[in-house]
């Protein structure tokens, strides 16, 4: 283990409403980034907690990450993006 990212939430209400809405949250995401020829899609995991988009994964330059986030943020019903995608080193591929 290199990294532990804290990101913990207790005692917040969720209910179905604001479930539903991140579930719609990350299928467009999804789809944006799926679309999009200059990104791996397969290389990012994304979440999503009332609006705050959780972005996982690993890239392949930074470039990449710079298009993904600004696909993110482009998107109605993100509230904040955390990025914590790792750039791949050159001996990884």
């Amino acid at each position: 283990v290199r990294k532990i990212y804290n990101e913990i939430k207790i005692n917040d209400n969720y209910g179905l409403y604001e479930k539903a809405k991140d579930n719609l949250l990350r299928l467009k995401i999804k789809s944006s980034l799926l679309l999009n020829s200059k990104v791996l899609s397969n290389n990012y995991l994304i979440e999503s907690f009332k609006g705050v988009v959780y972005l996982m994964g690993v890239s392949n330059n930074l470039d990449e990450v710079a298009i993904v986030e600004n696909q993110i943020k482009k998107i109605d019903g993100v509230r904040k993006l955390i990025n914590l995608v790792s750039q791949k080193k050159y001996e990884e591929w």
